[in-house]
């Protein structure tokens, strides 16, 4: 998956403004499967601790997807992008 840095941009910066536990529907601007793989990848790459479970319909898509807590290299993460406006 290509990372959407808008999209992430936003889950970490919600993250960190508000410190408490986020979910993909929350993010009503975006498409909500965008929002919950943009999630996967922050959890899989370790940016953020989140609970992500794939719908059991065959349908591929994500039915839960909870950012709970953001890691140091989150924060990394989230400070470089708002200081040069780029990705890793």
């Amino acid at each position: 998956m290509e990372p959407d840095w808008t999209i992430i941009f936003e889950i970490l910066t919600k993250y960190a403004k508000e410190n408490k536990p986020i979910n993909m529907g929350e993010f009503t601007r975006f498409n909500e499967q965008k929002v919950a793989n943009n999630m996967r990848y922050l959890k899989e790459n370790g940016y953020v601790e989140a609970t992500i479970a794939d719908k059991h319909d065959g349908s591929f898509e994500i039915g839960v997807a909870v950012v709970f807590e953001m890691t140091a290299k989150g924060y990394d993460l989230l400070d470089r992008i708002r200081n040069d406006g780029v990705s890793e």
